[in-house]
């Protein structure tokens, strides 16, 4: 049996949830909430975390690893990244100066750059690594306790679809009825410029067809048995709003872009972040809107 456990957060995104069940008889945590005191104060309630065994995290963005550290402490559980978050810790102050030359590119200031930075812990701009973790990709024990697992990037570069029997554990990668900003981030395989969210979620699309049947698990909202409504919305939601960069020339600065259709949104320079993140994203979907046609037609669902 999987439990699921709620918090409140201090996030746009709203309540997050995360996990608990058995494998091979042993007690395992998928994602952890937020870092706050009300969230601690739920997995302690919730969860014996004398008996904790392994933490598994969807993505390395703080509504889903901000405990832990303080749960690794307090339990002794082995803490598993896969192995891109693994790279983000790990280059994190390279990470950084190359997201400061695409901010620039998209003609975002100094000062815009160290606002959003005071506060870019909020999506998993830097954070501080577990003391000790393992690689998930290359360890002997997550398939001892059988666990699988699918590498669906999209949200972010990282994102893990944990497979339990007939349910999927799917953190921010498939929310019913909500379009997840897809983060701009460094590609952490080249460090060579930005990564492909678009054609990511792409290839990623195709994989979902293996959750047909099964009950996704979110790391927000609801749990969804038709992963097709899923799919659905977001696809509408994303060539909706692709729709309304058709008004800007081919050319004209991302900053620009978010002020004109964001402008009342934008005192919080995450949420600037993140309307960025989702121009980006269009745009990339109209210069390459066939990626998407021959994904859906792969996952089997037609859309007009």
């Amino acid at each position: 049996m999987i439990c699921q456990h709620t918090v409140a957060t201090p996030y746009m995104v709203g309540d997050c949830h995360f996990y608990t069940t058995e494998l091979a008889g042993e007690l395992v945590l998928f994602d952890t909430g937020p870092p706050t005191i009300s969230a601690w104060e739920t997995l302690c309630r919730e969860v014996d975390l004398s008996r904790l065994k392994h933490i598994f995290l969807t993505h390395w963005h703080i509504d889903h690893c901000g405990q832990v550290n303080k749960i690794q402490a307090a339990s002794g559980a082995t803490v598993y990244l896969s192995e891109l978050d693994a790279l983000k810790l790990h280059h994190q102050q390279q990470r950084l100066e190359l997201l400061k030359l695409e901010l620039v590119r998209m003609g975002f200031n100094a000062e815009f750059q160290q606002r959003l930075y005071e506060q870019g812990s909020h999506v998993g701009l830097f954070s501080e690594p577990p003391e000790h973790y393992q690689v998930l990709e290359f360890s002997p024990k997550v398939q001892q306790l059988g666990l699988d697992y699918l590498h669906c990037a999209g949200h972010s570069q990282s994102d893990l679809i944990f497979l339990l029997g007939e349910s999927a554990i799917s953190g921010d990668i498939l929310l019913a009825n909500i379009f997840q900003s897809p983060l701009l981030e460094i590609d952490l395989r080249t460090f060579a410029g930005r990564f492909d969210n678009y054609t990511a979620y792409c290839a990623s699309l195709v994989k979902f067809r293996q959750l047909r049947g099964r009950n996704v698990l979110p790391g927000h909202r609801y749990s969804a048995t038709r992963i097709d409504a899923v799919v659905s919305f977001y696809v509408a939601k994303l060539r909706e709003r692709a729709a309304h960069l058709a008004q800007f020339a081919v050319g004209t600065p991302v900053s620009r872009i978010v002020a004109t259709l964001f402008g009342d949104l934008l005192v919080n320079p995450v949420v600037t972040y993140l309307k960025a993140s989702e121009v980006l994203f269009m745009q990339d979907y109209l210069a390459r809107p066939h990626l998407l046609d021959e994904a859906l037609t792969a996952f089997g669902l037609t859309e007009n």
